[in-house]
């Protein structure tokens, strides 16, 4: 199997080193690139164009989320992965809307960045639990006004979106609401349809922007 390519931006000396080291440890990872800032970052995606990008969000020169979206608007191949200490709404909310596939804190353990490198090469987003603790808590300090997109879905739509929100996978959705996976899915498609998105991640940003009432 082909070694998936991943580049890292981090301004800070003795984390870059340690994330470094996790990286090559992995048999199946291959790091060709470090930058220290987001200007940096972008160099390094336009010459080297990894498959993964581990993002640093506070750094000098360019920040994290304005790397990001410049370097996925011309190479939306590589999967970008946020590696940061900030867990609020604020940077959960715009890294997710940048497009990152995936939000880790800094403590994560190596065995979290591994599994969230290789959820984003399926083309799955992970993200730390207490980051999406933060979109839940914002998700209910109000309930969705009116004409708010959750008013569109149906009852069982939304029960399946509450889950997506708390970090359920379709098959542990399916196994608490006992349904079927395929139905799991394809009321998801429905859902992703309805509100003009195409990914989970897209949808979490959108429950977290409406105020989806995820806990009631």
């Amino acid at each position: 199997m082909q070694a998936v390519t991943v580049a890292l931006a981090e301004d800070d000396h003795l984390f870059r080193e340690l994330l470094s080291f996790h990286v090559r440890s992995q048999a199946n990872l291959e790091l060709i690139g470090i930058a220290t800032n987001g200007q940096e970052a972008i160099n390094l995606a336009e010459s080297l164009r990894p498959d993964i990008f581990l993002m640093d969000l506070h750094m000098p020169v360019m920040d994290g989320i304005e790397a990001t979206q410049k370097i996925l608007a011309s190479y939306p191949a590589t999967k970008i992965i946020a590696i940061t200490t900030f867990d609020s709404y604020d940077y959960v909310s715009k890294a997710l809307a940048a497009g990152v596939h995936g939000y880790l804190m800094k403590n994560s353990r190596p065995t979290e960045v591994k599994q969230a490198i290789e959820a984003a090469v399926e083309g799955r987003a992970m993200i730390d639990s207490r980051a999406l603790a933060s979109l839940v808590i914002s998700m209910n300090l109000s309930h969705p006004p009116q004409g708010n997109p959750w008013g569109t879905l149906a009852a069982t739509e939304q029960n399946i979106v509450k889950l997506v929100c708390l970090g359920k996978t379709n098959q542990e959705i399916a196994s608490e609401l006992h349904y079927s996976l395929s139905t799991v899915k394809n009321t998801l498609s429905r859902v992703y349809a309805k509100l003009d998105i195409k990914t989970r991640t897209q949808l979490l940003v959108m429950a977290g922007h409406h105020n989806f009432p995820v806990l009631d």
